[in-house]
């Protein structure tokens, strides 16, 4: 009988995860390193890539992290070419960053268009 999880592995690939440590990018981190893949992990926040690393030592896959701003795109082509001569060739990009404003969130009744505009031109562009 032909096991169908077989057609997802992702064994011997690369996978390159920007904002892998948030709350949908853990998840998704995890399960493409269940799934085999390398996966290379590009965050803020470095503090929380130590639970992330540990998980993956504890269970036996291949989880590397590195600090990347997606706010800081003017270096962002050059910082990623650096990324693949480390870590080898990017089969696969997957985005569940959330990029916003320093002062991200307000309370909604301290919200301004300016604000909102300024958000939403960061997530879009």
């Amino acid at each position: 009988m032909m096991n169908y999880l077989d057609k997802f592995s992702l064994k011997g690939k690369s996978v390159y995860v920007l904002g892998g440590l948030g709350l949908i990018g853990m998840a998704v981190s995890k399960a493409l390193a269940m799934s085999g893949a390398n996966v290379v992990v590009l965050d803020l926040d470095s503090r929380r890539s130590t639970y992330l690393l540990a998980w993956a030592k504890r269970i036996k896959v291949h989880v590397v992290f590195e600090v990347f701003d997606t706010g800081e795109l003017d270096g962002a082509e050059k910082a990623l070419r650096r990324l693949v001569r480390r870590h080898g060739k990017m089969h696969a990009w997957v985005n569940v960053s959330y990029p916003h404003s320093r002062d991200w969130p307000l309370k909604l009744e301290n919200m301004t268009v300016d604000y909102l505009r300024e958000n939403i031109e960061k997530h879009l562009n």
